[in-house]
């Protein structure tokens, strides 16, 4: 019975998220660099919770704000939170969502993408940016390693 496990509840030494926590900021104060990408990252995270707070989204991204009125009583109006950035033109958070995995395919219910609602919100270039990050191909990690390393790397054969 000396070697009884740890109760459930309990997560053993090296998993305490405490400990790992004050280890990163450890790591964190030692390196102006990476303090500086880590503010950078938590404000870019609470902007994006604020967002998705003042839009009503839920906080998934790829999740879509659904709407029901009287005039769309049969078809309910959705959307979804790249295609609210990308009407406002804003490109940083346009960039946020699409690193939080947004979907720049998905597609509203009047059948629009965040790219079609960015052309159409356009005024004399208002909105290029955000089209220049929507109109950017999309690559897999393999094409990417592709690019990266020309000659290194063999597509699997079909």
């Amino acid at each position: 019975m000396a070697n009884a496990a740890p109760a459930p509840t309990q997560l053993p030494h090296f998993l305490d998220l405490e400990i790992l926590q004050e280890l990163r900021d450890e790591e964190t104060d030692k390196d102006p660099q990476r303090k500086r990408r880590h503010l950078e990252s938590e404000k870019c995270a609470r902007d994006l919770r604020e967002f998705l707070q003042a839009h009503q989204f839920s906080e998934d991204v790829t999740e879509p704000r659904i709407r029901s009125s009287c005039w769309s009583f049969f078809r309910p109006e959705r959307t979804f939170p790249l295609h609210v950035a990308a009407g406002l033109g804003d490109p940083q958070l346009v960039q946020v969502l699409l690193k939080n995995r947004a979907n720049p395919q998905a597609t509203d219910s009047a059948g629009k993408t965040a790219l079609d609602v960015a052309l159409k919100s356009d005024r004399h270039g208002s909105h290029r940016l955000v089209i220049d990050q929507l109109e950017a191909p999309v690559m897999s990690l393999r094409e990417a390693i592709g690019v990266m390393m020309p000659g290194q790397f063999e597509p699997l054969p079909l």
